[in-house]
């Protein structure tokens, strides 16, 4: 037998795994703070194994970090890849950025008690730094994107990836921590930061 037939069989199941243990985490989520749920809850609600659960994440802290740092890098992608906008106008670039951002912190809204525990855990759950790499990714497809667009030539695109996804993780951060509710303000304050060829809120 091939090596990959031998694969096919776990990987629906485990996608099936991953899945089930979301959606338990989203249904506990809606009658619990995040730091009163327990791995056993979690494996019941899933109907999962908790052995299967520990085979992955040592802790529901460690487990909710990814599944929320991968919506919000899911937000962030305003195209896939570069090339998606070479066909296409600065202005209409510049408004999948807009809608990307403002639906980021529409999220963080939605589910802000979850963020602010992700956020203030002291132990390395791993969320943050998770975040900070998908943002950097989100970032360096973000300037090849400008500078296809012939905008910040003469910037280090390493540097200025970096810079810009550290300021966003922050922002993100202090709006999850924040009482502040008007979404588009909070963007265009995020986006004033940036630097002046970033494209503007206009929505």
């Amino acid at each position: 037998m091939s090596s990959a037939r031998q694969r096919n069989p776990q990987e629906p199941r485990a996608a099936r795994t991953s899945r089930a243990l979301q959606e338990a985490l989203f249904t506990l989520l809606a009658e619990h703070d995040l730091a009163d749920i327990t791995v056993s809850q979690l494996c019941r609600e899933a109907d999962v194994h908790r052995t299967t659960f520990y085979g992955h994440y040592p802790t529901i802290e460690a487990f909710a970090s990814d599944v929320f740092a991968d919506m919000l890098d899911s937000l962030a992608d305003v195209g896939g890849s570069p090339e998606a906008f070479d066909d296409v106008d600065a202005d209409a670039v510049s408004s999948a950025y807009d809608v990307a951002l403002i639906d980021e912190l529409q999220h963080i809204l939605e589910n802000r008690a979850v963020y602010r525990r992700l956020f203030a855990l002291t132990n390395d759950a791993g969320f943050r730094r998770t975040l900070s790499e998908r943002m950097r990714a989100r970032a360096d497809l973000a300037v090849e994107v400008w500078q296809r667009h012939d905008l910040a030539l003469d910037s280090d695109p390493a540097v200025l990836a970096a810079h810009i996804a550290g300021g966003l993780v922050g922002a993100l951060e202090l709006w999850a921590t924040s009482d502040r509710t008007d979404v588009e303000v909070f963007a265009a304050a995020v986006v004033d930061t940036m630097p002046p060829w970033w494209p503007r809120v206009t929505r």
